[in-house]
């Protein structure tokens, strides 16, 4: 274990310390929630509220989404849909579900990440290690926040599966596997990459027995093969309902939806993958200084990692930039590589334990493209390129009150951007209609997991696209498929608000940027 020579700048208690660092955490979520007006970002936090929605207006779990949207059959992990049902049902509407549970499960995820950090850590050097997580390294937050809640949600159970993983390699116990089962059994119920994860992590424990410790604990293994196992059986009821689409995603359409995520990456340099896979923030740029200086901190910390037998993290590290590299194509799985950032931050926090000194690095954060929070203040203020599309919510949610109070309930809207699938995402946000209002949308489809009418969709598609050139060119049209509104946001994207207003539709809302047209 690392032990801190001195105290030096770090006077107080560490517990207090410790307290600081999740006040301070705390105060930039809610400041973050401050400027979006308590919202996450992302196509999915729209697409899984309809699902929710859905349930709630018809009366249960069904895969049969109509009217309310295309889809009549799909599969995803059941978890996250439940529990926004669940909250539909209290009264509380998934888009702020999302929110609310993000924040829990971030912070949640800060003190998990301490847990794990003071096995391998003493305490100074263990807080150190949470501040920088907390203000930088949260890939819990990041995904979440940026719409991939599912993914996120899942990666704090991964670590609550990794931290008694460690416990158990102490001790075995029927506390700690009771701890991993249950969080094992959420890891396959919310998302199963973070299965994926942990298998790694599983794996980087035996590399450290069998090459660190030169003695391999097989019971050991059993029991963690046994709490994957049993926590697969568990979570098998909840997938049922859906349980008929499971190759949904193969599906000719579906996969070639997919695949458009990985195009870009098909003809890349081994060292363009070698800079994706260990510089990348999702935030703001591609190649962040500070995760190149996380990089070069793992590495020089390496060796320390190694003589004192606590070798888990470098070979996580290493196992997981392996496996990064060799799926690269897959987007979805290339989502794992932000869990060496485990690493990334217990290294600055063993490099930089001055807890007085750190403080002077959060202005400095403010500058410097990275996943940290400074860095997304500041570009949530400027509205700058931020890996998804961003809107002023204030001014979206004042437009949903409006609608709310003066359209009927069984109105439907034309949104712009026309839905928001796999592939597409609209800075009109217009897909969030539906859970926040009960309003139907027209031409909204979970269509890369989702089966439906492909024939309808592309009459639907075509619509789209003539309005879009010429909006008064099928009024009638419009009407016969019930549209009664034309909902426009501030960053448009295929319907030009000046069209409309040139074809005469009527302008029934117009407030900050945001129209709403009613179809006459």
């Amino acid at each position: 274990m690392f032990n801190s020579r001195d105290r030096g700048c770090n006077s107080l208690h560490p517990s207090k310390w410790l307290i600081f660092t999740f006040v301070l955490a705390i105060l930039f979520r809610l400041w973050v929630y401050w400027i979006t007006d308590f919202a996450t970002l992302g196509a999915d936090v729209g697409r899984m509220a309809i699902i929710a929605h859905a349930w709630k207006l018809k009366g249960g779990v069904t895969t049969d989404l109509r009217p309310y949207d295309m889809a009549n059959g799909f599969f995803y992990f059941p978890a996250t849909l439940y529990l926004l049902y669940f909250f539909d049902l209290l009264g509380i509407n998934p888009i702020t579900a999302v929110a609310i549970f993000t924040f829990i499960f971030s912070i949640a995820g800060i003190y998990v990440f301490y847990k794990i950090a003071r096995i391998f850590m003493d305490e100074d050097r263990a807080i150190a290690s949470t501040f920088f997580y907390s203000l930088t390294f949260d890939f819990i937050w990041i995904y979440s926040f940026f719409g991939m809640f599912t993914f996120g949600w899942a990666l704090l159970f991964f670590m609550i599966s990794l931290y008694s993983a460690l416990r158990l390699e102490e001790k075995l116990c029927w506390k700690w596997f009771l701890v991993n089962l249950l969080s094992t059994t959420a890891c396959w119920l919310f998302h199963w990459f973070a299965i994926v994860g942990l298998c790694i992590a599983y794996f980087s424990i035996f590399l450290k027995q069998f090459i660190t410790d030169l003695k391999t604990n097989w019971k050991y293994f059993l029991v963690l093969l046994s709490s994957l196992l049993m926590g697969f059986g568990i979570s098998i009821p909840a997938y049922l309902p859906f349980i008929k689409y499971i190759g949904i995603t193969r599906v000719y359409e579906n996969q070639f939806d997919l695949l458009t995520f990985a195009m870009d990456r098909l003809l890349i340099t081994p060292l363009q993958k070698f800079q994706i896979i260990f510089f990348t923030s999702y935030v703001g740029t591609i190649l962040s200084s500070i995760l190149v200086v996380g990089f070069v901190l793992t590495l020089a910390l390496a060796y320390k990692w190694i003589l004192t037998k606590n070798a888990f993290p470098i070979y996580f590290f290493l196992l997981l930039g392996f496996f990064s590299y060799v799926f690269l194509g897959e987007l979805n799985m290339l989502r794992l590589n932000s869990l060496m950032w485990i690493t990334y931050a217990m290294a600055y926090g063993y490099f930089f334990n001055k807890h007085k000194l750190n403080l002077i690095l959060i202005p400095i954060l403010f500058l410097i493209p990275s996943p940290s929070f400074p860095y997304l203040i500041n570009a949530l203020y400027n509205q700058a390129d931020i890996f998804v599309p961003f809107a002023d919510f204030h001014k979206f949610n004042k437009a949903m009150a409006w609608i709310n109070e003066n359209t009927p309930i069984n109105s439907t809207f034309l949104i712009d951007g026309g839905g928001s699938g796999c592939t597409g995402a609209s800075a009109s946000f217009g897909e969030r209609i539906f859970p926040l209002t009960s309003r139907r949308i027209f031409y909204f489809t979970d269509y890369c997991w989702a089966i439906y009418d492909r024939d309808e969709f592309m009459r639907r598609v075509e619509l789209y696209r003539k309005v879009s050139i010429d909006p008064s060119c099928c009024i009638d049209e419009l009407k016969e498929y019930g549209i009664d509104y034309i909902f426009i946001g501030e960053r448009w994207v295929g319907l030009n608000p000046r069209k409309f207003e040139e074809a005469g539709y009527e302008l029934v809302y117009n407030e900050s940027g945001y129209r709403i047209f009613k179809v006459n």
